[in-house]
């Protein structure tokens, strides 16, 4: 289906062109394959376009819908184009296209021998570096990381498919004033355990997780460590914290190529070599015995401090450094995933790469949003540093990480997630992944029950008697297959797992009203061959989609 849309969006570019040039249209319009979109009711055709509401024209709707609609005719037909049987104008908005039905059974049987047709490899083995989660190693990671986690890893896996070649990457912010407070946190409560009656220092870490490291040290070493400066309890505090990180990710199903740590940057000299390139080109001053870069002329509201008065750095100025190393790493093209809070720091790191003479058109960074935890109608708080949070881990026990991940994709990375516990636990249609995971699993179970009372039925889609599906459903969702290949495309071009959800889900709605309203084993064998290799192919698609979403397609609940 994708080469019909391609072909089919070419077709109407040639008509408008040939209206436009005899006056029918007041400006031309360039048709894009996003034009042509599939009906919202069935009976309306397979495919529609709403185009000319878009095209400013003097004549009466109905005579343009009719110049229109006849004009595109003889165009398919010169272009050689058999597969439209009709074309119905449905003013003031649509044409409504019908295809021959074997266009549909063509395809599937392309579908169910390759379930990557249509994806187009775009990637053409340009590399990417993704970089995502990045929290800091000051405690376990949370709900709100899990999100940045399940849509890195599918969004990898799409990119991947579509051709690119990906190295995950997770960036450590283990320096600065944040791990000295993790320290000296983990000191008091190592001390505290001998009985000293000590508080942790304001704006320090409260949760438990320090208390398991501090009894743990208290075992392996006694008291002899009390007089250790905060230098090995922060350093003790984060190789603990982010062997934890580590072990979470994996067991969330989310890998990384690598770790890049800021202390090494720093240590290594390339922060200090990064501003000094910055200097050299103008994009830098300094006042009052601090270093700033100039943000201004880029639409920041102020100069950014790069170096503090004091010798120490801002968070930009190791970022800036890592970037640089991104840049000479020769990636083609670089994706961060940041949290709503870093909104405002794209324009300073974007203003210091553009200063040093890099690409910034090779920088993507999308702001994934918030994600708010309910049970119920009760929200659950998250705050890292005062210890009120839930850890990823243990959401993931609560609910299965096919569940945890499959609801971090349910939104857009730029809309707000408001995840609900309890529905998330439901077996019913109204939760997400149960509706799509039974579809995999009802699949699965007419496959066995095939096998048992009919084993001589090869579901082979060269075999099978495609014409005979006729119904509804089935048209549908033989169209529904031929467009995997598009969703794949789409959300690999938008960098949204987004769109491959809602396209699956939209498949497996119609798949079960089909299960629930035709007999796909029954005694016309020639007709359960038909429907058996229909499955087959929602069985291929199906399965490869929640791959890509890093979700399993279980064979039963």
């Amino acid at each position: 289906m994708k080469n019909i849309i391609k072909d089919l969006a070419e077709a109407l570019n040639r008509t408008v062109d040939v209206l436009y040039k005899k006056g029918a249209f007041k400006k031309p319009y360039d048709v894009v394959e996003n034009d042509i979109i599939v009906p919202r009711e069935r009976g309306h055709g397979e495919l529609c376009t709403p185009i000319l509401s878009r095209i400013p024209s003097d004549l009466p709707r109905e005579k343009l819908f009719d110049q229109f609609s006849k004009t595109l005719a003889v165009m398919l037909e010169n272009m050689g184009f058999s597969y439209v049987e009709r074309i119905v104008p449905v003013p003031p908005v649509f044409l409504n296209f019908f295809l021959k039905p074997e266009v549909f059974t063509e395809s599937l049987k392309v579908i169910i021998k390759n379930e990557d047709y249509g994806i187009e490899k775009t990637g053409q083995g340009r590399k990417v570096l993704l970089e995502f989660v990045s929290a800091n190693p000051t405690g376990p990671l949370t709900v709100a990381h899990g999100r940045q986690a399940a849509f890195g890893e599918a969004l990898a896996r799409i990119l991947e498919v579509c051709g690119y070649r990906v190295d995950r990457e997770y960036y450590l912010n283990d320096e600065g004033r944040q791990i000295d407070l993790l320290g000296e946190s983990l000191k008091v409560r190592y001390r505290q355990i001998f009985g000293e009656e000590l508080s942790i220092p304001e704006d320090g870490y409260q949760g438990d997780y320090l208390i398991d490291i501090a009894k743990e040290l208290a075992k392996q070493h006694g008291a002899n460590l009390k007089k250790k400066e905060t230098d090995f309890f922060s350093k003790t505090a984060t190789e603990e914290i982010l062997r934890d990180i580590e072990n979470d990710l994996s067991n969330f199903g989310v890998r990384f190529d690598s770790f890049q740590s800021q202390e090494e940057l720093t240590k290594t000299g390339q922060v200090s070599e990064t501003l000094e390139i910055l200097e050299k080109t103008g994009a830098t001053y300094t006042s009052e015995g601090a270093l700033f870069l100039k943000t201004t002329p880029s639409g920041d509201d102020k100069d950014r401090v790069l170096r503090k008065k004091d010798g120490s750095y801002t968070y930009l100025a190791p970022d800036l450094a890592y970037h640089r190393k991104k840049f000479l790493r020769s990636y083609d093209l670089m994706i961060n995933l940041w949290g709503p809070d870093h909104f405002g720091y794209v324009r300073r790191l974007l203003a210091g790469l553009a200063a040093m003479g890099f690409d910034v058109g090779k920088v993507k960074i999308i702001i994934v949003q918030l994600t708010t935890l309910y049970r119920g109608k009760e929200r659950v708080r998250m705050s890292t540093r005062q210890g009120e949070f839930l850890p990823l881990s243990l959401l993931a026990r609560e609910l299965s990480t096919d569940v945890a991940r499959f609801f971090f994709l349910s939104r857009k990375a730029n809309s707000h997630l408001d995840f609900d516990l309890e529905l998330a636990k439901k077996d019913s249609p109204e939760n997400p992944i149960f509706y799509l995971q039974y579809a995999s699993a009802r699949i699965a179970s007419l496959f066995r029950h095939q096998k048992e009372k009919m084993p001589d039925v090869d579901p082979d889609p060269d075999k099978a008697p495609l014409e005979m599906l006729k119904e509804s459903e089935e048209m549908e969702m033989m169209l529904m297959l031929s467009r995997f290949g598009a969703a794949v495309n789409s959300a690999g071009q938008s960098l949204e797992p987004q769109v491959l959800f809602a396209y699956l889900l939209s498949l497996v709605k119609v798949f079960h009203q089909y299960y629930q309203r035709c007999q796909i084993i029954g005694p016309d064998r020639e007709m359960a061959l038909a429907r058996l290799a229909l499955v087959s192919g929602v069985e291929k698609v199906l399965k490869k989609g929640l791959f890509l979403l890093n979700v399993h397609a279980p064979d039963k609940m």
